[in-house]
């Protein structure tokens, strides 16, 4: 059951959409991101990344607007909201690794 209002899930996409395009302009320094975490598989290190800052990002939307932590069911809802964007996430780290070549493999 859904628990979480249509106008939140509404503008929850439309901060995910905005924050991909960001993304796909600017990211972090990719050799300092290996460095640190030292990753085998870079592509599943980058959608990650991306996955738990997308996570992060609207949980916090949701902090924001119902001064509250989300339940365990929101917090799942949330994850699904998240994960609508599968492909869009993949895009985005096919486009960030062609654009500087890969760093690990």
């Amino acid at each position: 059951m859904a628990t979480l209002d249509q106008e939140f899930r509404k503008r929850a996409g439309e901060t995910i959409e905005n924050y991909l395009r960001i993304l796909s302009g600017t990211f972090p320094n990719r050799q300092n991101l290996a460095d640190t975490w030292r990753y085998e598989h870079e592509d599943d290190f980058m959608y990650g990344l991306v996955v738990g800052q997308l996570d992060g990002l609207i949980v916090g939307y949701f902090r924001g607007i119902y001064d509250r932590a989300p339940t365990d069911e929101e917090s799942q809802e949330i994850k699904g909201i998240v994960q609508a964007y599968v492909q869009q996430i993949k895009a985005l780290v096919d486009q960030l690794k062609a654009k500087r070549g890969t760093l690990a493999s």
